[in-house]
């Protein structure tokens, strides 16, 4: 026993080298390359916030998408208890949370108020018979133009 024991204790750390290491590094090289998308799509992760159902007619739905570090705030809009969703108002935050907040003003208006966001990829001032005003506090990087893109889709 001594001696096939003792090859063993000698073998084991050789196999563990061999095996085990390059293991380990090649899932740890698939997550970062699979983090940053250097060969497809980075990881992107969407939580639903907040849902609100029948305000001016309407439901809305609030979501957080991060793709590796990189946050995005949504707002989607969806005829009264219909499923399509539409992109209403998309923008970076500047920190984690609060999330807007959306308010009916109208029969068919609402508004969204966000007290500061990092920069405004898109809005929408209308869709279907819905108005939408916003109220937002600060946005630290408004971009060239100074008016954020229409959201594009239905």
């Amino acid at each position: 026993m001594p001696k096939s024991s003792s090859f063993l204790k000698g073998v084991m750390p050789l196999v563990y080298a061999i095996v085990a290491v390059p293991v380990f590094f090649v899932l740890y090289l698939w997550f970062l390359v699979d983090g940053f998308g250097l060969f497809g799509e980075p990881v992107c992760r969407t939580e639903v916030q907040g849902r609100l159902a029948g305000l001016s007619g309407f439901d809305f739905e609030i979501s957080e998408t991060s793709c590796f570090f990189d946050p995005a705030v949504s707002v989607f809009v969806s005829k009264a208890g219909e499923k399509k969703k539409t992109l209403l108002f998309k923008y970076f935050p500047l920190y984690i949370g609060p999330y807007p907040t959306i308010t009916s003003i109208g029969e068919h208006a609402v508004q969204i108020s966000v007290l500061r966001v990092s920069s405004i990829f898109c809005r929408r001032d209308e869709w279907d018979a819905l108005t939408v005003k916003y109220d937002i506090g600060i946005v630290d990087y408004p971009g060239q133009s100074g008016e954020p893109d229409e959201c594009q889709g239905t």
